[in-house]
């Protein structure tokens, strides 16, 4: 009889121990996801900001963002840039740096939930990869290119490697 109680506790941790990994793993990916959301709005934001031409440089998006996003906390720290390359006429989103640490999986979580914030987004979405000086994207733009080679640093900035980073041409 003693067994059978050791055998029951033991069976309880290892289902514990592996519920709460899973149930951890998906937190991190539903953070990951509502960092994407807040992206890709942000984004949004700078395209329209852009739309009718903007000076290059650091795009001011807040003047964009509805009033009531505009005041949120997700919005009222330094989490996003988006530049806009005037010559060329792009328009770039990226993760700032300071921000990964804050992340459980870092950018990783945000650049896989931007497959599902981006959904109906006409912008493509990626990862800068600064060794190569572009941004490779998960989701190519309909002339295939994998990746846009990109001048860094970019406008004045530089683009943390491995960002997450949304690429538009308003």
């Amino acid at each position: 009889m003693q067994i059978m109680y050791v055998l029951v506790f033991l069976v309880s941790l290892i289902v514990v121990a592996s519920t709460t990994t899973r149930d951890n793993e998906a937190l991190s990916a539903s953070a990951g996801e509502s960092v994407a959301g807040h992206m890709a709005i942000w984004h949004r934001a700078a395209v329209g900001a852009c739309e009718g031409g903007c000076p290059g440089g650091v795009v001011d998006v807040r003047p964009s963002l509805h009033p009531h996003v505009a005041s949120a906390p997700a919005f009222a720290s330094a989490r996003f840039t988006s530049r806009y390359d005037n010559v060329n006429n792009v328009l770039v989103t990226y993760m700032n740096a300071g921000y990964r640490g804050a992340m459980d999986g870092g950018f990783g979580t945000v650049a896989a939930g931007l497959q599902y914030a981006g959904k109906g987004e006409s912008s493509h979405m990626g990862v800068w990869d600064a060794s190569a000086r572009a941004v490779m994207f998960s989701r190519p733009p309909p002339n295939s290119q994998r990746s846009m080679p990109l001048a860094s640093p970019f406008m004045g900035g530089t683009i943390p490697d491995g960002s997450p980073v949304m690429v538009s041409r308003p």
